[in-house]
């Protein structure tokens, strides 16, 4: 009888750990899953008529397109740093029409019971009317993602910004 008690406790840890770990899986998948939704739509500038004047107007609708991803304190980091504006205004110095990510790759770094650090890297390459690359930049970063609610927001986006910024003040 001893026997098979313990043979049911040791079954037991066993598949509560298998449960957790499978957990912990999904979890990571369903942070990388949003952290790759985020990043395309970082970078969706279709729809967008900008022509060098940055209106209250397109501002207003660019923080529309993104503010579900991301906490309110990053939305208030990337209007004071020009971050949400990149995109689009860089897309207009180099005469693109869209983006698209090449090769986007992300790890998981770090995780806490509500956050996770997800390191990427990805080729950013701009595209003219014609489907013919303009510009490709590499990007290389890391997103800290938090969980409220039971879904995932960015609370920060830690990338080479500054090779992007380079390409807008050199047009």
């Amino acid at each position: 009888m001893k026997k098979i008690y313990s043979c049911l406790i040791v079954f037991s840890i066993i598949s509560m750990f298998l449960i957790s770990c499978t957990n912990k899986t999904e979890d990571d998948n369903d942070a990388i899953q949003f952290a790759t939704n985020y990043k395309e739509i970082q970078f969706d500038v279709k729809g967008f008529d900008y022509t060098g004047d940055m209106s209250t107007e397109i501002i207003d609708r660019l923080k529309e397109h993104v503010e579900p991803l991301i906490t309110e304190k990053y939305l208030d980091y990337q209007i004071k740093n020009r971050i949400l504006t990149l995109p689009l205004v860089l897309a207009d110095k180099l005469n693109a029409t869209y983006y698209k990510l090449e090769d986007l790759h992300f790890n998981v770094a770090s995780k806490q019971e509500n956050l996770v650090n997800l390191p990427y890297n990805t080729n950013v390459i701009l595209l003219n009317n014609n489907d013919e690359e303009i510009h490709k930049v590499k990007m290389d970063g890391t997103l800290t993602l938090v969980k409220s609610n039971d879904s995932w927001k960015v609370d920060f986006d830690n990338f080479n910004v500054s090779d992007f910024m380079n390409l807008v003040v050199a047009k």
